[in-house]
């Protein structure tokens, strides 16, 4: 279920007196940690490619299946949009970014104008960044599976295995050449939940402009999500769903 604005200032916390210094962090972390090649504490590893994907998404999470597809873009310096999601409508009203340089992942609502954020740290199990995936070991466990080609791909394969209390395996499989995922499989208990495939793909990023707060909305920090490692999603609470 989607967290409406009025319930996001329930479980939300507004961040008022830090918000400048917010958006002085966003606007000086691409041109700053890219050049220093780090990041802080919060920060996670990212693909150092540019690229926009579509994607088949299916879910069959007990009331059957359902088809849907998204966007997922990449600038090549540390930040992701997730846009144009079938599940909502109008499509275009939601979206998220992923800051690895900042480590924050930010759900966005163009209704209301507003972001909500919490770290990408606390994120539940999906993970479709080569980068990040190979570099944290903190949800599970991570092993290659080899290569292979997928619709002229050449691919790079590996299997997660979440730490989780129910059996739950995601296979990946990434492009070798821009890391850019071509399609990712989770199963729990032996039975597919999610999966999503690769349709499309550009190496340019989208316009500047999908990467950006707008300067008039209001920035509200999950607290939820820092201590409840699937609460960043908020869409559902079950640690298999899929990235959107």
């Amino acid at each position: 279920m989607v967290r409406r604005p009025e319930q996001a200032r329930k479980g939300h916390q507004v961040v008022s007196r830090s918000r400048l210094v917010a958006r002085l962090a966003w606007c000086l972390s691409i041109p700053l940690l890219a050049s220093c090649g780090g990041g802080g504490p919060n920060s996670t590893p990212f693909t150092k490619s540019a690229f926009t994907a579509t994607y088949e998404q299916i879910r069959t999470p007990g009331k059957g299946a359902t088809k849907n597809s998204f966007r997922m873009s990449s600038d090549g310096v540390g930040r992701k949009c997730y846009v144009d999601d079938t599940r909502f409508l109008p499509a275009g009203n939601y979206r998220r970014i992923d800051d690895h340089n900042l480590g924050k992942e930010y759900w966005l609502d163009a209704k209301e104008k507003q972001a909500t954020y919490t770290l990408l740290k606390n994120t539940n199990n999906w993970n479709l960044d080569e980068a990040w995936l190979k570099a944290d070991g903190w949800l599970g466990k991570l092993t290659p599976t080899g290569e292979k080609n997928i619709n002229g791909r050449n691919c790079r394969g590996y299997n997660f295995q979440l730490r989780s209390s129910q059996p739950t395996v995601i296979e990946y499989w990434f492009d070798q050449g821009s890391g850019c995922v071509v399609s990712a499989n989770c199963k729990v208990k032996g039975v597919s939940s999610w999966s999503v495939k690769m349709t499309s793909f550009s190496p340019q990023a989208l316009p500047h402009s999908n990467f950006e707060i707008p300067d008039d909305w209001d920035i509200f920090e999950d607290t939820i999500g820092s201590d409840k490692e699937d609460a960043s999603n908020p869409f559902d609470d079950d640690r298999s769903e899929p990235p959107l």
